[in-house]
């Protein structure tokens, strides 16, 4: 299906109003012909000025995306050089980037501020808010309250993000709230494929699912994405 970005149809939606205006020719034909001149030139006029702003608009969206991609190439270099403070710098319109990388480094503390102003920005934001449940679950007493409502947000930005349903039921099954954690489940191996790998390895099972593993409902999920994705199942 075709796309067409905004400056094209604005510049579609222009014209056909410039030559909305071809319906007054026939008037035109009794009026002298300087008449009929400036009306041809102030047509051309109104085609040239539609014509320039697409071109501005083009060349302007154009050069953002360029400068967008250098600033994403050094993030990227600066994040396998694992700089952090040439990161800072260098992803400055990107702050999940560098929250990202400081919540590796463990700075999670420091990291907390990008998160956040990733999601003002607007970018980023269902990642940016499972982030922040993140950085709250490695508390040793965690707020489970606080960390399932920036899993509902991440959700809520994006209903497709498996990581903020996966680390949900995992707040759930904490709760003892295990048909909410179990849906969760679901839907975290139904959107994503590496939340059926993690079901798959027996050390993340242990360690994370151990409490519901012997559960019917459990294994019936972990087994049917596993043959849904052709994997494997222990």
């Amino acid at each position: 299906m075709q796309h067409f970005t905004p400056e094209t149809i604005f510049l579609v939606v222009g014209l056909f109003g410039v030559f909305a205006c071809l319906e007054r020719i026939p008037d035109l034909r009794n009026k002298p012909k300087w008449a009929l001149a400036f009306f041809l030139i102030g047509l051309a006029t109104q085609v040239s000025t539609q014509i320039l702003q697409y071109a501005t608009a083009v060349g302007y969206h154009n050069r953002a995306d360029r400068a967008d991609e250098r600033e994403v190439a050094f993030a990227l270099y600066a994040l396998a050089e694992r700089n952090v403070s040439l990161l800072k710098k260098v992803a400055r319109n990107h702050p999940y980037v560098v929250g990202y990388a400081l919540y590796k480094n463990g700075d999670h503390s420091e990291s907390i501020g990008y998160f956040e102003n990733s999601i003002k920005s607007a970018t980023f934001v269902a990642s940016s808010h499972y982030m922040l449940a993140q950085v709250i679950l490695q508390d040793a007493n965690p707020n489970l309250k606080f960390a399932k409502d920036h899993l509902n947000a991440a959700i809520a930005a994006d209903i497709g993000y498996a990581p903020a349903y996966y680390a949900r039921a995992i707040v759930e099954v904490k709760e003892n709230t295990l048909p909410p954690a179990l849906e969760d489940l679901r839907n975290a191996v139904k959107y994503g494929v590496g939340q059926c790998g993690d079901l798959q390895d027996q050390e993340e099972v242990r360690n994370v699912w151990q409490s519901i593993s012997g559960m019917p409902e459990f294994e019936q999920i972990k087994r049917q994405c596993a043959a849904d994705y052709s994997m494997t199942s222990p």
